[in-house]
Order: structure tokens, then sequence, then C-alpha cells
């Protein structure tokens, strides 16, 4: 069974075979899909910023330049300056060198609090990081630890620019489910043959909510593999060559410090990429039952992956990108060509969805973070990215890299049958309490022969009055739980193991 939440979060809810009611189902997406990502959120503004750890390799094309001692071995940091001179390398954890420029930037010392009430004032840097992810802080002490902000002064500005950008993408996903609707949809309907044996509707129900669940509760997992297939583009060069040309993928490399790092802002953005896999369970969820039975296994292998792979690349890179559904057994011709053709054009529309002016809205969001560093803590990096054509060394860098982090979590839910069982006496009768129990002024119930009798102990006055009141039951005349045989308080629980 998946779970209600996944149910209320993705609209995911059962076919049918009367033909749906397009307009509400529409405006439910547009009114109430961001408010049900806030519902799985601890808060936009904190919840999905990206992991900030302090590394010091950062991938292929940036290494540290170790010194050696007298004895030949290997400093893993380099001692801290007489000049006091510090710098800041802020990356995304990539094998290729992907900056995080352009970054407005706090260093802030940390001091004990005894040195505070002594009236000592930490040290307080601040700044903006050049287009390489660089800083330079001039002035620090050895051996301190500074606690380094990124976007230290995101406000409700930022927030409503975010909130304007997904309303823009809402809109445009709005769009082309009405597109698809008008278009090729409704006409499946007008000229769908009736389902006349319910068995059929039940099994083709049952696929539908087992493939399309599994495909959204792992897709958090996509997300997350997807950040890996584009810090890792050589690795995956077989699977990027399936979507892009050659030519692009070299280009995505060579650009790596501006397309990249729009790409990859935008895979980090959590909410959006919620919003795109809520269009796509919308429209499966407008197609007739029977196209849907033939198409629902393609999401089980992948396909979501493949569309938000495609959506980045081509609204945040501006890649021209093919998707491929092949038919087989499973999957007719018609139905493959139905499905590539949709899930293509919302690809291709992903362009005017001003993705690149998103990343842009995001980013104070996104990469806003802080990590604790240690100032002796910093080495000479050397960055040599041919494919960008970046060589450069830097002395006393500390490299800070940034990774995908997950704030929501879509699970599945065990069944459970919503049926209350009454509760047990000692003699396997069903219990009831002692005010419901027919007695007619009588310690012995009239319907079980149970004997019952009420004694209170005393009383807590106050606000809320607590009286303690045991009940005792012949029926547990043999059992002591603490309070005497026979006697017990519904305050008063225990557990019996039987093998």
């Amino acid at each position: 069974m998946i779970s209600s939440v996944l149910y209320g979060s993705f609209m995911l809810h059962g076919l049918s075979a009367e033909e749906p009611d397009a307009g509400s189902i529409l405006a439910d997406f547009k009114k109430n899909s961001m408010e049900r990502y806030k519902g799985l959120a601890d808060s936009l503004l904190t919840g999905w910023a990206l992991d900030a750890q302090q590394q010091f390799s950062i991938g292929e094309e940036i290494k540290l330049k170790r010194d050696k001692d007298d004895n030949g071995r290997v400093q893993a940091y380099a001692t801290c300056p007489a000049n006091a001179q510090l710098k800041l390398l802020h990356a995304f954890d990539s094998v290729n060198f992907v900056p995080i420029g352009n970054t407005p930037y706090e260093a802030v010392q940390e001091i004990s609090l005894l040195a505070s009430l002594g009236g000592e004032k930490p040290q307080t840097f601040s700044g903006v990081l050049d287009a390489n992810g660089m800083g330079q802080i001039s002035g620090c002490l050895p051996n301190s630890q500074y606690r380094i902000r990124f976007f230290p002064k995101v406000g409700q500005g930022e927030i409503d620019a975010l909130y304007a950008s997904y309303d823009g993408v809402i809109d445009k996903l709005h769009g082309w489910l009405q597109s698809e609707w008008n278009g090729t949809i409704a006409a499946q309907w007008r000229a769908l043959a009736p389902v006349n044996d319910p068995r059929r509707l039940t099994q083709i129900n049952d696929a539908f909510m087992s493939g399309m669940g599994k495909a959204l509760m792992s897709l958090w997992d996509d997300v997350k593999k997807l950040f890996h297939i584009l810090t890792h583009l050589d690795e995956y060069y077989d699977k990027l060559v399936q979507f892009i040309s050659e030519a692009d993928f070299q280009k995505l490399k060579a650009q790596a410090k501006e397309l990249m790092q729009r790409v990859l802002l935008i895979v980090s953005d959590e909410p959006l990429m919620f919003l795109y896999a809520s269009a796509v369970v919308c429209w499966v969820q407008l197609l007739p039952p029977t196209t849907v039975a033939e198409i629902i296994a393609q999401f089980a292998t992948g396909l979501l992956l493949d569309i938000l792979l495609g959506i980045v690349l081509t609204g945040g890179a501006g890649l021209a990108v093919r998707l491929s559904v092949k038919a087989t057994k499973a999957v007719g011709n018609g139905a493959a060509a139905l499905l590539e053709k949709a899930l293509q054009t919302l690809i291709d529309l992903s362009k005017s969805h001003a993705l690149s002016a998103h990343a842009d809205a995001v980013k104070p969001l996104a990469a806003r973070g802080e990590v604790l560093v240690n100032s002796s803590k910093k080495a000479t990096v050397q960055i040599q990215s041919p494919a960008q054509g970046i060589s450069q060394i830097e002395p006393d860098t500390l490299g800070i890299k940034r990774s995908k982090t997950q704030n929501t979590r879509v699970s599945q839910a065990p069944q459970v049958d919503d049926v209350s069982t009454t509760a047990k006496t000692p003699n396997d009768k069903p219990a009831d309490t002692a005010q419901n129990t027919c007695t007619n002024n009588c310690p012995v119930s009239m319907v079980t022969g149970e004997e019952l009798l009420t004694l209170t102990d005393g009383e807590l006055d106050g606000l809320l009055p607590f009286p303690w009141t045991r009940l005792y039951r012949t029926s547990a005349a043999e059992i002591d739980s603490g309070l005497g045989y026979g006697w017990s308080h519904s305050l008063s629980h225990r557990l019996v193991q039987e093998d």
C-alpha cells in the first residue's frame, strides 16, 4: 500500500473508466502543487540548502600541492603564514571544476563564552567571491576557528523572488498539461471502448498505483543520481550521449564554470524537481486507463530520471536533448510514440521556463549555509581544467565543496486494517469501562456475570482535578499489576508474552 502522504503530495489517485474532470485536476495542480511540497518540507528558507563541508580534495581538476618536511613526509596542511592570509575556494563536489562564484560570504571568529563575557569581540570579515569561487581574507589569526557563512543576509526579498519564479514554472507546466488534454488525451477518451470487466479495471489500477508509486518513492534517489551524473560527466559519457550530441557533451566540460553551475543549482532545487514530477503524474492520470496500462511499466525503469535529466540539460544549459522511449512487448508502438512525443514536448518547453533565470533566484537559498573551519588547515591548491582553459595555483587556501542534500522523504506505509479491536478481560470476554458496564446498581455485571468494584483512593485538586480511581474485576483476581490482586487502573499497563 502506498502511503497516504504520497497520494496527497503528488495528487496520486485511482483511475476510472469515466472521463476525468480535467478542468478540476489542472486547477488543483496549478493552485496546490507548491503548497503540497511545503507540507512535506521543514522550511523553504533553510530546509534544502546544499550540504556544506570543509574538504581539501575537490575532484580530478582540483588537487592539493603538499609540501614535504625535512624527513620527506607529506604535510597534510600548510602552516599559517606570518602574513595571516587566508583564501576560500567555494565549489561543487564535482570531478570537473565547477565553482559557485559571485557568492557573498562572511567569516566570523569563534571565541569562548568567557572571552565574550570579558568584552572581547570576534573578528569579522565579509566580501564577495569572484567568478572562480575564490575569496581572500587578510588578518586572520593562526589556529583560530572561523565560521564561514555564504549568503549571510538572505531575506524576504530573495524568498519572494523565488516564489515568483516557481509561479512562472507552474504556469508553464499548467499550459503544457492543458495543451496535452486539448490536443490528444480528450480525443483518446472519446474513442475509448468501454471497460466492461471491472476486474480488468482493478488490474490496471493496481499496476498504475504500484508502478507510479515505486517511481515516486525513488524520486529523490533519482535526483541524487542525477546530481552524481552531472558531477561525473566522463563516468556517464555513454548515458549522456544518448541524450545530447558529442559536441554538446564537450561544451558542458568546456563551459562547466557557467553551464554546470546553473545546471547543478537547478538539480539542487528540490521544490522545482517536485513540481516537474507532479506535472508528469498529473499527465498520466489524465490518460484513459487502457493507455496507462501500456505505458506504466516505463516509469518503473528509470523514465522519471531521464525526464528530469532532459529538463535540466535543456532548460538549464540550453542543449538540444532527445528522449527515446522504445517499444517493447509491454509497450506498443502507439503507446511508446504517445509517451515519447508528450515528454519530448515537456523537455523542449523547458527552454521557455526561464530556468537559467530561476537558477539565479534559487542560488541565494540553495548556496546559503555555513561551515566551521580552522585557519591553520589550509593548503596550496592547484586547479587544472584544460577543457575550460583554467590553470592556477593558490597558496593558503581552504576548499569548501557543496553536495546535494535531501529535505523531504517519500516512503511506503505498511497496510494497517482500520478496525478497532475491543480489549478483553482475563477470562477472554470483551471488556467494557466501569461506567458502561450494565450492573443495575449491583456490583455484578448483568451481561458477563463479572463482579466490578471501583475505589477512589484520593483526588488532586486544581484547575484540572484528577481522581485516582482503581477498578476491581473478579476475572483478574489472580493478577497483581502492582495495585493489588484483581485491581487495575487506566494508567497501569502490563505486557504478557505468550510462547
